[in-house]
């Protein structure tokens, strides 16, 4: 799995969630986040609709190991 940079603190992780996409006409991006700063992003009344179930399945997925 490659590691993927927080938009938020910058730190590396494998573990990043993908918290939102910026859109453009000829392409875009996919922006990631550390599991706190994903966490806090959750509870903004901005945040995707499908970024707290996202987060759920990663933990989930932690539990397991």
């Amino acid at each position: 799995m490659m590691s993927k940079a927080c938009i938020d603190c910058g730190s590396l992780s494998n573990g990043a969630i993908m918290v939102g996409q910026i859109e453009t006409g000829s392409g875009g991006a996919i922006l990631y986040a550390c599991i706190t700063h994903a966490r806090r992003r959750a509870q903004r009344l901005d945040a995707p609709d499908w970024l707290a179930g996202d987060i759920a399945k990663f933990e989930a997925q932690e539990a397991a190991r």
